[in-house]
């Protein structure tokens, strides 16, 4: 172990070149000029080191209390220096406080190198005491020092995480597209020009139809009521895959999240089937819905497929309003929703063209001739015919697949 004369020795040129450092950091710090009471800490924490290097009674404690007076300014002074501007009123009050225990401890120190031998002989205990007690109080300033700059840390997060709130909520008001590049519709988006009716879902009503008009293309607007307006349309809309097939409607997009009203908007036809068959000869009246549900088998198995939904259900559909969203384009092809599709049975596209046949004979012809399936070898779509007869008329239409 070295004698207790070289470890003075070693401490007084410690405090020494702790000195040094805290004269440079007085005059070059960034931190000083930004933050009150930081300059006038490093005074009076230097004042506290020349006077400690001149303390001749309890030699070790007093410099030992030099040195933590010293780191504690670097550390302070590391710290604000990272981010000046991150200063409150409750740090500025934190550093005044540790200005004015410093400057007291300063002056105590500084009253040792002063008294005479015999007083200091006489008070040796005394000043042992007193130099522990400040080298406790720079402790709990240390402390202190670092528990302000946590809430001043929290503080600050709070502020960059409201903000980044406001502008990503900002962003999202401003926002037309998700993610998904599902358009974000608000109503007057959409030129509204009907009420088509009511939506329904199995045996659920959800809301209402309308029809509109988007950017020059025939939509129909779903906006959801009473207990269906717990529903997030951004969820109704992605819960089945976006398929491409001629006679699947496209989703568009939903209501803005800053919108009350919920809704979703997708392609729709522009002509009913009831319409479109209306003026036909008895023939189209009869082969229009033939190539119809043909067309709807198509793309139901399709859908099917898509969703990986492999049971088949051929049993007979009692929803009094299926299928009430389908419609035709103009030049009289299907328009029909993934959802109401992958929500039905098979032959709910069955029952509804019998219900909607308007000819004489036409509507038996179908609803008792007519059963379509999946040929086991080529798997393509064929119209099974029979004899059976309606005044006079033989209902014997053979439709082969695609």
């Amino acid at each position: 172990m070295p004698p207790r004369s070289s470890r003075s020795a070693v401490s007084v040129d410690v405090l020494g070149s702790t000195a040094v450092v805290l004269e440079t950091m007085q005059q070059a710090s960034t931190a000083v000029s930004a933050v009150p009471f930081l300059g006038a800490i490093i005074g009076s924490t230097l004042s506290l080191v020349q006077a400690a290097q001149k303390v001749k009674t309890d030699r070790e404690r007093a410099l030992r209390l030099a040195k933590r007076a010293a780191d504690l300014v670097k550390h302070i002074e590391e710290t604000i220096a990272v981010d000046p501007d991150a200063s409150d009123e409750r740090l500025k009050t934190n550093l005044a406080e540790l200005l004015q225990t410093l400057k007291r401890i300063s002056f105590d120190v500084e009253k040792q190198t002063t008294k005479k031998f015999w007083s200091r002989l006489l008070h040796q205990s005394s000043v042992s005491g007193m130099l522990d007690g400040h080298t406790d109080s720079l402790d709990a300033a240390w402390r202190s020092f670092d528990t302000i700059c946590l809430i001043v840390l929290q503080q600050k997060l709070e502020r960059q995480l409201q903000l980044t709130r406001e502008q990503n909520q900002t962003v999202q008001e401003q926002a037309m597209y998700d993610r998904d590049q599902y358009r974000l519709f608000r109503l007057d988006d959409v030129n509204l020009q009907a009420v088509r009716g009511i939506w329904v879902k199995g045996d659920i009503t959800m809301g209402d139809e309308y029809q509109g008009e988007w950017q020059g293309r025939a939509v129909v607007v779903r906006r959801l009521r009473g207990a269906a307006t717990n529903e997030n349309p951004a969820a109704m809309v992605t819960r089945y895959p976006r398929l491409f097939h001629p006679h699947i409607a496209q989703v568009f997009g939903y209501s803005h999240p800053a919108v009350a009203d919920r809704f979703y908007v997708m392609e729709t036809g522009t002509i009913s089937i009831a319409s479109y068959v209306k003026d036909k000869d008895f023939l189209e009246k009869l082969r229009h819905p033939l190539r119809m549900i043909v067309d709807y088998a198509d793309t139901f198995f399709y859908i099917r497929d898509s969703l990986l939904k492999k049971e088949d259900t051929f049993s007979h559909c009692g929803h009094d309003k299926c299928m009430t969203s389908i419609t035709l384009r103009n030049n009289g092809k299907l328009v029909l929703a993934v959802e109401d599709v992958a929500n039905s049975r098979f032959d709910c596209m069955y029952g509804h063209m019998a219900k909607l046949s308007s000819s004489e004979g036409a509507s038996t012809c179908i609803a008792s001739a007519l059963t379509v399936g999946r040929h086991a070898t080529d798997e393509r779509f064929v119209c099974q015919t029979s004899e059976t007869r309606r005044a006079g008329r033989p209902c014997a239409i053979r439709c082969t697949g695609y």
